[in-house]
């Protein structure tokens, strides 16, 4: 090897070094970890909290704005039918509304413990070792082949970093969606309800989704494992490289599959259409009133 590619291969082994000792500890509880900073952020619970203050005012408003249109105005709705229909829907709009948090915090520990689970044995340990193996066997012995799995290698660690990057965009998303449950269940109050079952859906998939990159994040690691220890410097990439390849790759990727069972995708769209439904009934209201 020239003395350039010699030092770029010696940068990149630093580099190496330095990052495999600060981004693959806790794996284990790192999606624990990432929740609980999310969900349990003091902005975020005081948003929920002010959310499902206003999404009782609201539920009173609509289920009296029924019972007016309804009963004394006639100008909506089946006057014949039973009153106590209207009350029933706004009674379970204030449960579902007050429970929002109770549900929410449930299905998250579900996760959470489905993640555990997952990650029990993900060969953590074996990993760092025989990266660290991998890495002073290339260092000590520079060919162009080595320089290529140090390539390999720090492509690997760029991949775990963007995971858990990822990671924390789930939480987020999760903690926005947390916060406008409440705003949603006042759908309850009328008979269709396809906005709060889209948005429940939307939960489902956004929790399972990073499930689902756990486990194949676990295959990853016990699939790099087996790679790393027949890494050397004269050694050409096999098929268990490629295979190893092909689980960061997954993992990176949301399984697309899911997004056939959601209503709609992304929190802006979510936000964007709680905000039409307040107000095109509050406009809605206001008209009538007229």
């Amino acid at each position: 090897m020239d003395y350039l590619l010699k030092s770029i291969a010696n940068f990149i082994g630093n580099l190496e070094y330095g990052m495999i000792s600060s981004s693959l500890t806790g794996i284990i509880d790192f999606f624990q970890k990432i929740m609980k900073a999310c969900i349990t952020n003091s902005l975020i619970i005081a948003s929920h909290n002010s959310v499902l203050g206003i999404s009782m005012s609201l539920i009173i408003l609509f289920c009296v704005k029924q019972y007016f249109d309804t009963y004394v105005m006639e100008t909506s709705g089946d006057p014949e039918a039973d009153p106590l229909d209207i009350l029933v829907r706004g009674s379970r709009a204030a449960a579902m509304a007050a429970g929002s948090t109770w549900f929410f915090y449930t299905f998250m520990n579900f996760c959470s413990a489905f993640a555990e689970k997952i990650l029990t044995n993900n060969g953590e340990p074996e990993f760092i070792l025989g990266f660290n193996q991998a890495l002073d066997g290339l260092m000590g012995n520079l060919t162009v082949k080595g320089f290529i799995w140090l390539l390999f290698l720090f492509a690997v660690l760029i991949g775990i970093i963007v995971f858990y990057i990822i990671a924390a965009l789930r939480a987020a998303e999760l903690s926005l969606m947390f916060i406008i449950v409440p705003l949603f269940t006042t759908e309850l109050c009328y008979t269709s309800h396809e906005r709060l079952n889209g948005l429940l859906t939307n939960i489902v998939v956004t929790g399972m989704y990073f499930s689902f990159q756990l486990l194949l994040f676990n295959l990853f690691l016990n699939q790099l494992v087996d790679s790393l220890f027949g890494i050397t410097a004269s050694s050409s990439m096999d098929s268990n490289t490629y295979v190893t390849i092909g689980f960061l790759i997954a993992t990176l990727r949301s399984p697309k599959w899911l997004d056939r069972f959601a209503y709609n995708s992304g929190v802006g769209d979510m936000a964007k259409r709680s905000i039409a439904t307040v107000t095109t009934s509050m406009v809605r209201g206001f008209f009538m009133r007229r």
